[in-house]
């Protein structure tokens, strides 16, 4: 398959999983593992702990959409060992986003850790030796994870190692 097929089938699956899920909310949209994103993306300003406003416009085939945004995404996890962990990426703020995505390789590139794929699971093992579980969906055949969204309380007391 071209590269220029992969694509159309990524949007293809990506546009199925925003037409499956209960709009557009903060708490239901889940995160999906994209490891051709160069860095995470979220529709919400609430995903992000500290932040730069931009306006950059990204062309695609369909349309054109804005990024007013850049910032540090923080995302919540359950470890496979039961520990809630809280992993930082830097990402753009995309409104109009259908969905959250984040960039395991732009994550491991400034914090460490691999991935692999195990069965119906992407494992991303983190440089401590935590490893989160991303079920691959059956429908799309991508990692997602729901209930990633972290409360501003979550957010200031695992973000100030932005600042």
């Amino acid at each position: 398959m071209s590269e220029a097929e992969q694509v159309r089938v990524m949007i293809l699956c990506v546009n199925e999983i925003a037409e499956t899920l209960n709009g557009n909310s903060f708490h239901n949209l889940p995160l999906i593992m994209d490891s051709s994103a160069s860095g995470g993306l979220s529709p919400f300003w609430a995903d992000f702990v500290d932040y730069q406003p931009s306006n950059i416009k990204l062309e695609t085939a369909a349309h054109t959409n804005t990024v007013i945004g850049v910032g540090t995404l923080m995302w919540k996890f359950h470890t496979i060992s039961g520990k809630t962990v809280f992993v930082p990426q830097v990402g753009y703020h995309m409104p109009k986003a259908s969905v959250r995505l984040f960039s395991p390789q732009s994550y491991f590139r400034q914090f460490g850790g691999h991935g692999e794929i195990f069965g119906d699971n992407f494992l991303m093992h983190l440089a401590d030796g935590q490893t989160i579980e991303f079920p691959v969906d059956k429908v799309t055949i991508l990692p997602l994870f729901n209930g990633c969204s972290c409360s501003l309380t979550e957010k200031r007391a695992h973000g100030s190692w932005v600042c």
